[in-house]
């Protein structure tokens, strides 16, 4: 039940998003001879609105991508740098998360749309474009450090709220130390003469 609410309030966002127009993050295949060739986008908070993640409220990324045009195969490199807005784990405050990713996607061509890997993507040999807006925003998502907290401040001070710091450490549970029972204090001086 909770999965289709989610659905349903995603397809709501991702429908009310502006977008500028059709294929504004789209790598135009028609007339496109081989060869390399660089495009560049630039990521702001509306492109976050249309493609909504708990982590993420907004930010701006520079996106570069090199094609590679063969007859047999395409290859996208993106280069994505930038900034997103995201909570911290500890205080919970908003902070500006620094962001870098280096990708490649191959797109070989075939006759339907099907994933063959990762980063290996059939296409059909008539595609007009590609849609990238999808594989930005997964590699955005996944240029996201695991553990998200403010930076530290200039002399190592903690960029943190420290009024939350604060009232965290207030309920903070200190263990108390319990006395080791006596067989464990046995093992525990074997294992220290074996080392």
């Amino acid at each position: 039940m909770f999965f289709y609410i989610i659905l349903i309030f995603t397809f709501a966002l991702r429908k009310s998003c502006k977008v500028k127009k059709r294929g504004e993050y789209a790598v135009r295949l028609s007339g496109l001879k081989e060869g390399i060739f660089e495009l560049t986008y630039h990521i702001g908070n509306p492109f976050f609105e249309c493609h909504p993640h708990p982590d993420i409220s907004g930010g701006a990324v520079d996106v570069k991508i090199t094609v590679q045009k063969r007859s047999d195969l395409l290859v996208l490199h993106l280069m994505l740098q930038g900034a997103v807005r995201v909570v911290c784990d500890r205080c919970l405050d908003y902070y500006l998360q620094t962001i870098q990713a280096d990708q490649e996607i191959y797109f070989k061509y075939g006759d339907h749309e099907e994933e063959l890997d990762g980063n290996v993507i059939m296409i059909a040999r008539d595609a007009h474009e590609i849609i990238i807006d999808q594989y930005l925003y997964e590699y955005i998502v996944l240029a996201l450090p695991i553990k998200k907290v403010h930076p530290d401040g200039p002399g190592g001070v903690p960029g943190c709220n420290q009024e939350m710091i604060q009232k965290l450490n207030q309920h903070l549970v200190k263990e108390e130390h319990q006395a080791i029972d006596p067989g464990w204090e046995v093992l525990k001086q074997i294992i220290e003469k074996t080392n």
